[in-house]
């Protein structure tokens, strides 16, 4: 089994069976009889815990529609951590983060310093949020 050249943790087994490995996670798609052999063919040489079906994978909740064969991300429950986190629980949204008339101007003396860290941390939260799933919040 080789990955492919674009995804050095992303395999595909001869059956047909994805492996996605992120650090010690493994994530297994296919057919659920090729699932149960790879499951099995793992356990032979690790020691797995199997969680069954999925329903987080990297802070993503995954929501199946087996009728209609399709998978649904969201990452709500995340977004939920980052608001609490940072105190935004009451925020309120709009189509413009800043008023079109409002005039920026450089720090003055008698202003108080923000730590850079307080800007940091949320937007590189939310730059997440919007590279994995969300790219309408960018």
């Amino acid at each position: 089994m080789k990955p492919p050249l674009y995804k050095a943790s992303i395999y595909i087994s001869k059956t047909g069976v994805t492996i996605i490995v992120w650090v010690d996670d493994l994530l297994l798609i296919g057919r659920k009889g090729e699932v149960v052999d790879m499951k099995r063919q793992i356990h032979e040489r690790f020691q797995i815990k199997d969680l069954g079906n999925i329903k987080f994978f990297l802070s993503m909740l995954v929501e199946r529609d087996r009728e209609i064969l399709t998978m649904f991300l969201s990452q709500q429950t995340y977004m939920t951590k980052i608001q609490h986190r940072f105190s935004m629980d009451h925020c309120k949204g709009c189509s413009t983060p800043l008023d079109l008339k409002t005039k920026l101007h450089l720090r003055r003396e008698v202003e108080e310093r923000t730590e850079i860290q307080t800007y940091q941390e949320p937007v590189g939260s939310l730059t997440y949020v919007a590279i994995i799933t969300r790219p309408d919040i960018v």
